[in-house]
């Protein structure tokens, strides 16, 4: 048996999935009822505790202690979850920790009990691995997880310390359309140069997501989602459709009959799987079930399926035409189109899909359900270290789509990190003193991709003291920038060669990491290129102006060092050019009616020398 290093574990919402690379290839792991996929259920029944397939056949029988939709909690505030809870009619009690932080309350061997969002994380992962621990017949405990694209700092954060409460090792959290694209290119055997749109329409939302494949080289270059599509609004839509129907032939009203309404929400689930394959699904209910003393047939055709959930699917290529625009692509440049998610399984959607990309392929080479976490078991044994040469040569990319930058005179910035810079990224640039027996330097750091500095956003003020007192320009600093995978900022500014130094570590926030932010802040910088471009070009003017008086002192001073000048037209002119350089320094916007009488004074006072030294600059 080949010793297995580390597998994939594909954390949905409302299912999990578990592979293994083994024989040059992702091998999915059955749970302990040999399904492939397992339910991100949690149901706590007396003294025992079940998960998985048997905790969702419980939640009929005992829904307040039937615990779903953890990773939908997981990172977010007691006010978001609340918000959920009301949204998706949740049976079972969430109530706050006093902090603002979501537990759920369960009944548990005779006992209230609360369980934060983590620790029922903490439980699905646990069960999984054990499964996986059966079926491979050795311990497991390095993992590769993966998140949705639109996961914050904070939601990341909370899914790697469930799996480490769970006794794991994870070995890194990836995006779920970069593990999909790993596992189609791995079929695929290394495309080269394809733009890949990946279509990910899963259980609780949609996400849309382009990459660059290389090779083995996968860079992400957008994503777009929304988080109210999903295999769960189509499920509502079924049920308000029977709900509606049923009191119509039967003059009942079961809307407000919470037993009813799930067990009717069991049934639409059950009917949208039978109708991605048939024409008309059917099922029969027996008597008491939804209506006393009746059973009843319900049947719907895919007709009526595609009737009821037209608009939601027309919303997904809402999402698809906003991240192409974001990107900068238009529908003839994707290559190929990956279907991601159970919801893709539905005919129509796959039949839209095709239609909207006229003449590309859509990759059906893997089990949507599946895909991700089959990427996430080459990523696993990629990180492992597997001897395989199918892994030997794999790289995935992260991209910014914001510019890092410092503050510059002008009230402008100077951008180290680029929009579209692949990740990891480092860069170093260095500067020196302003001004004679300077100690003092204070370095802004921003992001945004706006050109003044008051238009984007600022992350940290670092000011770095006790420089070496010495004439202005000799005493050099470097400022570096590193911005890790996850959009880490590290940021030094240190003396050289080896004097003082400053450092700061910038964690993007829940608000810089949100869809919203990204998208504000990249449309305010497209609305605004013009203004921007016509503000460079100004403030361009205003610093050539600027370095003519910075020019004019240094040969000033080199008039003086050689003799050209007596000592008392070097300090008449000496105190020309530090005034002229005092209201540059103070007036940093100023346009060039204001600042061509500067010029023009000095000139004037320093005539003979600038003239001497016309082609001398520092």
């Amino acid at each position: 048996m080949v010793k297995v290093s580390a597998i994939g574990i594909d954390l949905g919402n409302t299912y999990s999935c578990m592979a293994v690379y083994r024989d040059e290839k992702p091998d999915v792991i059955h749970n302990h009822r040999c399904h492939r996929n397992t339910p991100n259920w949690i149901a706590f029944a007396g003294y025992n505790r079940f998960i998985g397939d048997d905790a969702k056949s419980l939640a009929l029988a005992d829904a307040q202690n039937t615990i779903y939709d953890a990773r939908l909690m997981i990172g977010r505030t007691y006010t978001e979850v609340t918000e959920l809870a009301k949204q998706f009619q949740w049976p079972f009690e969430v109530i706050s920790n006093g902090d603002n932080s979501p537990l759920v309350r369960v009944m548990y061997c005779g006992h209230r009990q609360t369980y934060s969002p983590e620790h029922l994380i903490s439980m699905i992962l646990r069960y999984l691995v054990e499964c996986a621990e059966d079926v491979l017949g050795e311990p497991v405990k390095n993992v590769v997880l993966t998140v949705p694209a639109t996961f914050n700092d904070i939601q990341r954060k909370a899914i790697r310390r469930a799996g480490e409460n769970a006794g794991l090792n994870v070995l890194r959290l990836i995006r779920e359309p970069t593990a999909a694209a790993i596992a189609f290119n791995h079929i695929g055997r290394r495309v080269r140069n394809k733009i890949v749109l990946i279509y990910d329409f899963g259980g609780c939302s949609f996400n849309a997501t382009v990459i660059q494949v290389s090779q083995q080289i996968i860079t992400k270059l957008a994503t777009e989602s929304d988080p109210k599509l999903g295999g769960v609004y189509i499920d509502n839509r079924l049920v308000d459709h029977f709900v509606d129907l049923i009191h119509k032939q039967y003059n009942c009203d079961i809307g407000s009959d919470a037993r009813a309404i799930r067990q009717l929400r069991v049934y639409c689930e059950k009917m949208k799987l039978q109708l991605s394959t048939a024409k008309e699904a059917k099922i029969e209910v027996e008597n008491d079930v939804l209506l006393p003393n009746q059973s009843i047939t319900l049947s719907l055709t895919r007709d009526q399926f595609e009737l009821c959930n037209k608009d939601l699917f027309e919303k997904t290529f809402e999402v698809v035409r906003t991240l192409l625009a974001n990107a900068n692509l238009k529908q003839f440049n994707v290559d190929e189109i990956l279907l991601v998610g159970g919801s893709t399984r539905i005919a129509k959607v796959r039949e839209m899909v095709q239609n909207f990309f006229p003449g590309k392929p859509v990759n059906l080479s893997l089990n949507p359900g599946e895909a991700v976490a089959c990427g996430a078991a080459i990523v696993a044994a990629n990180l492992a270290k597997v001897d395989s040469p199918e892994l030997s040569d794999l790289m995935l990319y992260e991209i910014t789509v914001l510019d890092f930058s410092i503050g510059q005179f002008g009230g402008i910035v100077d951008v180290f990190i680029p929009r579209n810079t692949r990740l990891p990224a480092g860069v170093s640039k260095t500067f020196g003193t302003a001004y004679d027996n300077q100690t003092e330097v204070t370095v802004t750091v921003f992001e945004g991709n706006r050109v003044m500095q008051k238009d984007n956003r600022l992350l940290a003020t670092i000011t770095l003291s006790g420089l070496r007192q010495a004439p202005w320009g000799e005493v050099k600093f470097k400022v570096t920038f590193k911005l890790d995978e996850n959009k880490c900022l590290y940021v030094c500014v240190a003396e050289m060669p080896d004097g003082v130094r400053e450092e700061v570590i910038i964690s993007r926030d829940a608000e810089r990491t949100s869809k919203e932010y990204f998208a504000r802040m990249i449309s305010d910088a497209e609305q605004n290129k013009a203004l921007d471009q016509s503000y460079l070009i100004r403030r361009n003017r205003w610093y050539g102006a600027y370095r003519y008086a910075v020019n004019a002192m240094f040969k000033v001073q080199l008039a003086y060092k050689e003799k050209l000048i007596d000592e008392n037209k070097f300090t008449t002119m000496l105190a020309k050019c530090d005034q002229t350089l005092a209201w540059f320094m103070a007036n940093e916007t100023a346009d060039q009616s204001e600042y061509r009488p500067k010029i023009q004074d000095l000139e004037n006072s320093c005539h003979k020398v600038l003239k001497n030294y016309i082609n001398k600059t520092p």
